[in-house]
């Protein structure tokens, strides 16, 4: 009689949210942009697009764009998205700034994977932690 409303994971929602993001560019900003940019070819190279990409943006603004409530902020406030989100930021930075420096390779490396050295010990402790409940039922 009623449908159990499925619960969607972060992971699932931020996927969902920049589809509807690229979505929305695409239809908005794109043909503007390439105006602006390319004059005459630019819209005719933003028709080609919008015609190939019609039915992926039909699609999209016909299931995707609608959320449940608190299900964007849920999906960002979570732990894993904050230190996936950390990692990505920590590797750009490396990467644009970390290798453009007079620091040795290997003192670099270094410093990166000691960056990481909390979160590792936090994982560590953590699964100890399980062990020992697991082992004390």
């Amino acid at each position: 009689m009623f449908k159990k409303k499925e619960s969607t994971s972060s992971f699932e929602t931020i996927f969902k949210l920049t589809i509807v993001i690229l979505a929305i560019a695409i239809v908005f900003f794109l043909p503007f942009y390439w105006y602006y940019k390319y004059q005459g070819q630019g819209i005719a190279m933003y028709l080609v697009l919008f015609f190939f990409t019609s039915p992926l943006i039909h699609y999209t603004f016909k299931n995707f764009i609608y959320f449940g409530k608190n299900e964007i902020s849920n999906a960002f406030l979570n732990l894993n998205t904050l230190l996936i989100f950390l990692i990505f930021i920590n590797a750009f930075v490396f990467v644009s700034f970390g290798l453009k420096t007079l620091i040795n390779i290997y003192v670099l490396i270094f410093l990166y994977v000691l960056n990481y050295l909390p979160l590792i010990i936090n994982r560590i402790k953590r699964q100890k932690i399980i062990l020992l409940r697991f082992c004390l039922l």
